[in-house]
């Protein structure tokens, strides 16, 4: 019974809970944004024929300004699931799995189901990075780091058919549980995050320089290693459930083929031709110029924000950091990079403590652009 009401105090602390009043306030805030621009403002039409439509011919409607680009395909892979030789197959199964399950609950509306699925996870993340953040960067870090990522830019994919807050519930859960020593929950973290996304194997090398560490040796070797092994075994998984599906272990690779970003491990060994292609030949007749602008200032920003905080992250947080902040843009062509920007949550809480007393700034800024993204992307605009 003690144990049981130490739990409950420590889930309700006055900070956490006043940080879930803001997650709601601004998931709020985002899809009336969203709904506010569709009713406002011109819906891209060309756009939106142009793409992928789930299911197929159907017009715009309700549920349009939170379903576009990618939502589309996270319904067709819910409902339709994996094939050989299509391009869908780029995307990773665990999402559209969860979101199937979800709109099975839901009476067989994916859309709700996976809106509501969404949702919960980002709960969920937040909730794992207060209680991780509190230890590492004290209450005011904690707090204001969990307010800067869900302000950020392309924070309001948060709520939407995107694996992002998947992707940062799993990522988060890993290294809450570490630190917990739960061996168990961290390594179904570990192995779920391959499933995930292409970037959730690159979390094997932060967890391996969390296992590594120093104040580590005195773990059980179970309790370090598994958690870490757990990532190889979940790529394996991927690369079984993909043979098993589509015939090809590696049919995702051929699908990156079809997108523009040619996202490919083998450009992290041209890097010059990846400055010259992703800087100075930059083609401004794609419509989504200013997009792919904008994705390279946040490149650079990166590089800034990794130096000046440097001395308020962790080894682990800081590779973290690291490698999920540049391998999506050295192999790819930067297209989407502010998406895989949302996930770096260390650097989120060292930004906090880094401009302390400054957070109102950043927080309004972030918001604005955040405002103006959601409506782009609810008017069928490619943000991201």
């Amino acid at each position: 019974m003690a144990t049981a009401e130490k739990k409950l105090n420590w889930v309700l602390q006055p900070g956490l809970r006043s940080l879930l009043l803001w997650t709601v306030l601004l998931k709020a805030w985002v899809i009336a944004l969203a709904y506010l621009g569709y009713g406002l403002f011109p819906f891209n039409l060309a756009n939106y024929q142009a793409n992928f439509i789930y299911p197929p011919g159907e017009a715009p409607n309700f549920w349009t300004p939170l379903k576009t680009w990618d939502g589309q395909v996270y319904l067709f892979l819910a409902d339709q699931g994996y094939s050989p030789h299509q391009w869908m197959n780029a995307f990773y199964p665990l999402f559209p799995f969860l979101v199937r399950i979800a709109g099975l609950l839901m009476g067989g509306n994916m859309m709700l189901g996976g809106l509501l699925l969404s949702h919960f996870l980002t709960f969920l993340a937040v909730f794992y990075l207060y209680q991780t953040a509190r230890v590492n960067y004290g209450e005011r870090g904690a707090f204001y780091g969990c307010l800067f990522l869900l302000a950020f830019p392309t924070g309001f994919y948060l709520g939407l058919l995107y694996s992002e807050s998947l992707f940062l519930a799993l990522a988060s859960g890993y290294f809450y549980y570490w630190e917990k020593k739960k061996t168990g929950p961290a390594a179904l973290c570990a192995f779920l995050l391959p499933l995930t996304r292409p970037t959730g194997i690159l979390v094997f090398l932060p967890a391996l320089f969390a296992a590594l560490e120093g104040r580590q040796k005195a773990r059980p070797r179970a309790s370090k290693w598994l958690p870490v092994a757990a990532f190889l075994a979940g790529y394996a998984a991927y690369l079984g459930l993909m043979q098993m599906m589509t015939g090809d272990a590696f049919a995702s690779f051929e699908a990156e083929k079809s997108f523009i970003a040619h996202f490919d491990v083998k450009n992290l060994f041209h890097p010059f031709d990846w400055f010259f292609r992703s800087f100075l030949q930059l083609d401004p007749s794609l419509p989504f110029t200013p997009i792919l602008l904008l994705n390279r200032v946040f490149f650079v920003l990166l590089l800034w924000a990794l130096w000046v905080c440097r001395d308020f992250l962790n080894r682990p947080s800081f590779v973290y950091c690291l490698v999920l902040g540049l391998v999506p843009a050295l192999a790819g062509g930067m297209v989407t990079y502010l998406r895989y920007l949302l996930v770096l949550f260390p650097l989120f809480s060292a930004l906090a403590l880094r401009w302390k007393g400054k957070e109102g700034y950043w927080l309004a800024a972030s918001l604005a652009l955040q405002g103006y993204l959601a409506i782009q992307y609810a008017l069928n605009y490619f943000v991201a």
